[in-house]
């Protein structure tokens, strides 16, 4: 079986993509393919995480009655603020 083969071709006018080419151009030959294992595995990972605590946060949420009841919150959102700009 061969190795499967991907090329990467990104647009330098996209200022995302010219930052990520200048990133990658600076992992040593050798480690690239093991960069974006890295890099692809870690964004799945931060991904799943962030729904854990997003889950977590709405069942506390809940079980404290911070925001009113159930029938409450499905007529009336409750916005928790986790910033310091709101007070500005």
């Amino acid at each position: 079986m061969t190795r499967p083969v991907y090329s990467f071709r990104p647009n330098l006018k996209n200022p995302e993509h010219q930052r990520a080419w200048e990133k990658f151009q600076s992992v040593p030959e050798g480690q690239k393919s093991q960069y974006l294992v890295q890099a692809i595995l870690e964004k799945e990972d931060r991904k799943w995480l962030e729904e854990v605590i997003q889950k977590t946060i709405k069942e506390s949420v809940r079980e404290l009655g911070i925001c009113g009841t159930t029938e409450q919150l499905k007529t009336k959102p409750c916005l928790l603020y986790t910033s310091d700009a709101a007070d500005d």
